[in-house]
């Protein structure tokens, strides 16, 4: 797969001071397109310490983050997928005769608690989302099998088999080495204990071992402040913990998992230069590429099961997390994971975490929806609920605007344009005036109009999510997590001789709808 796909030629016209941009995605499904995308692929991950916040409890469940996640689910038209686990998971113990659904031990204050204990009644929150399918994590770090059998039994019985889509056994194992195991500890290391575990799991279960009841993996992204995530070592990375006998497995896999965050915010940090960089983007995901290769010819789909702009934000500038310029990044990671061959994103969230998709008001925090639900909701929009879509990337050739196709039945349907040029209202950005791109948009004489929705804010790239919008609508925690119109700022333009001008400012994503 050539990954500099589809040309998009850039026509130096002189129209005031900017060049024009000469887009033309074929009309037709072009042979380097993704393969059709699953529904579930813009999916939710909560961090096990805080998924009972998020879900709230039996009797008294989150109406706010249930309309959230239904409001993404039905852009696709599908059972959301939400992953419950993460490193608070990884190294708690279940008490089965603990009444509480979590009990942490005091002194801790960051998002990810250690030493966790989990009661039964932690279970009962799953059925908040009744439509969901879960990834559900089991502990794996501490190497208490015992334990972790009791905790799978639980689960099982509790969320129930049809609201399963995959046991997950462990988080982010490439840290486990010198962590818990020995420093010596390998990928074939890994292998024999994944194999051993996956089989005593499935027969306290009572499920054949060749079920496909497993996420595997479940890999870190290796992210620092410095490096592209993924690092620069072929070690614990898919192509090689397959060939060290994981894949003998591949019958008992559903699917395949990593992790994925950005960077990693010191004082140096730069939203320009760290998110909203579409070269950051496409050279930062390569090792996720080589894994999509490696699994290819075996049927089983990559899933990024927790994705993050940013970890430990310490920029002296602009906020890297919850800002619009975020969602912007997530936009155009998301849109690439699809063309690349990504079968699902699952954003992650916490309590704590500011980027995650929204925050629940718990006795530390206000509830509030966040700048990453607006990427969101972009790309399951993009997607949609057509079950034949492919995604292709329109190369530009620049560092901070890409562009996207999606085809519906093999027919060009929609197209996304992000402009990561970073402007910003608050810090008086130069120019004053916010720049644009003059988009010329060619998309054949069969097109009769076109719609054009903004991920934007007058406030440019630094822009919280209260002056946030996409496609003219909010969502906000005290409106109930409901969308609310504020904007009227999408247009339906005609299409003359095949072409449509499109203006996309800078700090700004559109969605352009074909209508023939």
């Amino acid at each position: 797969m050539n990954l500099l796909i589809l040309t998009g030629a850039v026509l130096e016209v002189l129209s005031h001071v900017h060049a024009s941009v000469l887009v033309s995605p074929p009309l037709d499904v072009p042979h380097n397109a993704s393969p059709p995308m699953k529904s579930y692929f813009p999916g939710f991950a909560f961090e096990e310490a805080s998924f009972y916040d998020f879900a709230g409890s039996k009797s008294n469940p989150n109406n706010v983050s249930q309309n959230l996640v239904q409001a993404i689910a039905a852009e696709t038209n599908t059972k959301p997928m939400i992953r419950v686990g993460g490193t608070s998971l990884d190294h708690a113990s279940y008490h089965p005769n603990q009444k509480e659904p979590l009990l942490i031990p005091g002194g801790q204050k960051g998002g990810i608690p250690d030493n966790m204990t989990i009661g039964p009644s932690f279970f009962d929150s799953f059925a908040n989302f009744p439509s969901a399918q879960y990834i559900v994590d089991i502990p794996f770090a501490k190497e208490n099998l015992s334990n972790s059998l009791l905790f799978a039994k639980q689960a099982y019985a509790t969320i129930g088999p049809a609201n399963i889509f995959a046991f997950e056994i462990g988080n982010e194992v490439n840290n486990y080495p010198g962590h818990g195991r020995p420093p010596t500890w390998s990928e074939a290391d890994y292998s024999t204990q994944w194999t051993n575990w996956s089989g005593s799991i499935s027969g306290t279960l009572g499920i054949a071992e060749d079920s496909e009841m497993y996420q595997a993996v479940a890999l870190s992204s290796e992210t620092t402040a410095t490096k592209f995530p993924g690092g620069t070592a072929a070690d614990w990375k898919i192509p090689k913990i397959w060939e060290s006998g994981l894949n003998k497995e591949k019958g008992r896999m559903k699917s395949v998992s990593m992790h994925y965050y950005q960077t990693k915010a010191n004082e140096g940090s730069d939203l320009q230069y760290d998110l909203m960089n579409h070269t950051a983007v496409t050279r930062g995901s390569d090792f996720i590429y080589q894994a999509v290769k490696t699994l290819n010819n075996t049927g089983i789909p990559l899933i990024l099961g927790e994705v993050g702009n940013t970890l430990g934000n310490r920029s002296s500038g602009i906020s890297l997390e919850a800002v619009l310029g975020s969602a912007l990044w997530q936009v155009d990671f998301s849109l690439w994971s699809m063309f690349i061959g990504v079968s699902g994103l699952d954003i992650q969230s916490g309590s704590k975490f500011p980027f995650s998709l929204w925050l629940p008001t718990t006795n530390e925090t206000n509830g509030t929806v966040l700048p990453a639900f607006y990427g969101h909701m972009f790309s399951a929009e993009f997607i949609g609920s057509n079950r034949n879509v492919q995604v292709a990337n329109i190369d530009l050739n620049s560092p901070h605007l890409s562009a996207y196709a999606a085809y519906e039945d093999g027919a060009l349907s929609r197209v996304g344009i992000v402009n990561l040029h970073l402007w910003d209202r608050e810090t008086g950005s130069e120019p004053l005036e916010r720049p644009s791109e003059n988009i010329i948009l060619e998309i054949g004489e069969n097109v009769k109009t076109v719609t054009i929705k903004k991920l934007t804010s007058v406030n440019g790239g630094s822009a919280r999510a209260e002056n946030i919008t996409w496609g003219g609508q909010q969502w906000k925690y005290k409106n109930g997590g409901v969308a609310e119109r504020v904007l009227n700022d999408t247009v339906v333009q005609d299409v003359q001789g095949g072409n449509v001008e499109v203006e996309v400012k800078s700090s700004e994503a559109v969605m352009i709808f074909l209508q023939k």
